[in-house]
């Protein structure tokens, strides 16, 4: 089938009317016009598609930082809000006479105090580690992570095994927003998992530049599947973790079955620092 233009005019010659008419073959221009219709329905598609996805990712970002303060709340009310209310405690007992045996548990006194303050100080530093790590910026991701795993270790007592590559070199966004997925991530292994050890691994191919992290544990494991489908991914976070590392470019795959254990990988193949 071929689409046709026609035009016609009438003129009146010596009292006679004449019709005149011609046609043209505008087949490939009607081809066009309907590509031309498909190629916009298909961006509008596009459109409306990254739109929702965007604001899918809006929504999982602020969810993320809203469990984040939850958290931060949480340690500041449960470690460092207790110290300081043992330190007015013991301050108050102090305004008593200082004499003899007084004198001596004056001084217990401000030894415990001291050491109350030396613990404050530490949850401080542990809690501006956790928001904006300073190595990070100074020293790169490698150092940042070596950094948490002694965070873990010394606040929650959880042991990460470390087997990382050597320092890589990211763009600032990039390695914060990997410090923080791997952060939340050895999150969930203390709170879910009832473990005592993880392991992280970061290597990178050194053709490709292809940087991968893994992070696991022996522990309870989940239904990754089931999971990731939940809307709130039952506290996990994933949903969350999957879009960032894909807003990143990059993708993550778990290996996770109930008893046996949880594995998740991030694999992110960066760009070079300057070349974003």
């Amino acid at each position: 089938m071929i689409d046709v233009e026609i035009s016609a005019c009438c003129v009146s010659i010596g009292g006679e009317v004449f019709i005149y008419s011609a046609s043209r073959d505008i087949t490939v221009r009607k081809q066009a016009e309907a590509e031309l219709l498909r190629y916009r329905h298909h961006l509008e598609e596009q459109v409306a598609e990254r739109t929702l996805t965007v604001r899918s990712m809006a929504t999982e970002i602020m969810t993320a930082e809203a469990r984040e303060r939850r958290i931060l709340a949480a340690e500041l009310h449960d470690d460092l809000g207790q110290n300081l209310a043992l330190v007015k405690l013991k301050l108050a007992s102090l305004e008593g006479p200082m004499e003899g045996a007084a004198r001596v548990n004056h001084l217990q006194d401000m030894k415990t105090i001291a050491d109350l303050l030396d613990h404050a100080n530490a949850s401080v530093r542990s809690l501006s580690t956790q928001l904006s790590p300073l190595v990070l910026s100074q020293f790169g991701l490698v150092a940042a992570l070596e950094s948490l795993a002694e965070d873990f270790l010394r606040v929650w007592r959880l042991r990460v095994s470390m087997h990382l590559c050597d320092e890589v070199t990211l763009d600032n966004t990039t390695a914060a927003a990997l410090f923080r997925i791997v952060r939340e991530l050895l999150l969930n292994i203390l709170k879910h998992a009832r473990v005592s050890e993880a392991t992280l691994i970061m290597t990178r191919d050194a053709d490709s530049g292809m940087l991968e992290i893994t992070v696991a544990d022996e522990g309870t494991g989940f239904d990754a599947e089931k999971t990731l489908a939940a809307r709130s991914n039952s506290g996990y976070g994933l949903g969350s973790i999957r879009e960032r590392i894909e807003f990143l470019g990059g993708k993550m795959s778990i290996d996770s079955q109930m008893g046996n254990g949880t594995i998740v990988s991030l694999t992110l193949t960066p760009e070079p620092v300057g070349h974003q």
